[in-house]
């Protein structure tokens, strides 16, 4: 008997533990997180982002206690938003909900931030002027004279042998005989021409000049500059921000820039963005200095209330310099929409089942034990 009460304390124990094990995950779980905005390995422009979502406690009777971005509180704990500063590439952002209770919900993603840099235009490469090659003077070939044919020799015909005449004398003396004349053949020889080729003096043809226009390069004049307003998130559950964002690009030929953004929302809305200057019903104004070769990104931050669908307009105002007679001017129109909150069924509650029914069946047979060895 006293063994039996010395070891009521230890079954006891054992008991309570079975039964505190077996009911505990059925009647306690982890919060509903979700993260509305960015998604996951969303890319942007801008070197800070807003975290916004959305966390329900699942536990009976429990409340969102707080939500942490990257271990820093956030604003609000069912619908909740942080800005987060961002690095250059990938950046980790966890997100962590916690209820009254103490149960934890953690999600993680990850947002790359890519820095935009001005792209150069191409400098035009200088068309050469092509040289004219030289034509050559055809050299004229000699045309050879017709050598004359020789002129035949004439021979003279033979002197006739003139007849004696008789002497009166009585003895006639014998005559002698005329000796022919020899007669010298006279060959005529004509000279052959000398051919005197002449080669005709080159023609100098003076080589062009090449000349290489230098194209200058495209030159910037006040007022032309990079300016672009655009949404990076305009589709949003209301009680979210609209998120704008306004980039300028000030090239390193242009003076000091100034530039003012103003903007009209919708009737319930608000900018949130500490540089805006609320200047009359729904306008907003903010002033930057650009200088240059330098750019600004700025991003702007609307408060929604109202479910439907508006357009938020812009105006752009710039000049170079002091010089405010040469300002330009641009108008932006960005619709958005505002969506109604989601209905979000929370998970029910799992009913206590076999494991609840252990725990007691083992309680009751504990005491049953107990009295019947008492």
């Amino acid at each position: 008997m006293k063994g039996i009460k010395r070891g009521f304390p230890r079954i006891l124990l054992i008991g309570a533990f079975i039964f505190i094990f077996c009911t505990t995950p059925a009647l306690a779980s982890a919060p509903l997180l979700e993260i509305t905005t960015p998604e996951d390995k969303a890319e942007v422009s801008t070197d800070t982002i807003t975290v916004s979502g959305k966390a329900y406690p699942t536990t009976p009777g429990a409340v969102i206690e707080e939500v942490r971005v990257n271990g820093e509180l956030a604003s609000g704990t069912t619908f909740w938003n942080k800005t987060v500063s961002l690095e250059p590439g990938p950046n980790t952002i966890t997100v962590e909900a916690i209820d009254n209770a103490g149960n934890t919900a953690t999600k993680t993603i990850t947002v790359i931030y890519k820095v935009l840099t001005p792209t150069p235009s191409p400098m035009p490469s200088p068309t050469p002027t092509p040289t004219p090659s030289s034509t050559p003077t055809p050299t004229p070939s000699p045309t050879p004279s017709p050598t004359p044919s020789p002129t035949p020799t004439s021979i003279p015909s033979p002197t006739p042998t003139p007849t004696p005449t008789p002497s009166p004398t009585t003895t006639p003396s014998p005559t002698p005989s005329a000796t022919p004349t020899p007669t010298h053949t006279l060959t005529s020889v004509t000279p052959t021409p000398a051919i005197t080729t002449l080669t005709p003096a080159p023609t100098y043809i003076p080589m062009p000049t090449e000349t290489l226009t230098k194209t200058p390069l495209p030159t910037t004049k006040p007022g032309e500059v990079m300016i672009h307003l655009h949404g990076v998130k305009t589709e949003v559950t209301v009680g979210e921000d609209i998120i704008l964002a306004l980039s300028v690009v000030n090239l390193i030929t242009n003076p000091t820039m100034t530039v003012q953004l103003v903007l009209k929302v919708p009737s319930g809305m608000s900018i949130t963005s500490t540089e805006f200057i609320q200047s009359g019903a729904g306008m907003y104004t903010a002033t930057y200095t650009v200088e240059p070769g330098e750019e600004r990104h700025i991003c702007v931050h609307i408060k929604t209330n109202q479910v439907g669908k508006f357009v938020v307009d812009g105006y752009i105002c710039y000049y170079f310099g002091g010089d405010k007679s040469t300002a330009e001017y641009k108008t932006v129109k960005l619709p958005v929409k505002v969506n109604p909150i989601p209905t979000l069924t929370p998970t029910p509650m799992e009913t206590p089942g076999f494991e609840l029914i252990f725990a007691i069946a083992g309680l009751l047979a504990v005491v049953y034990l107990f009295r019947r060895k008492k």
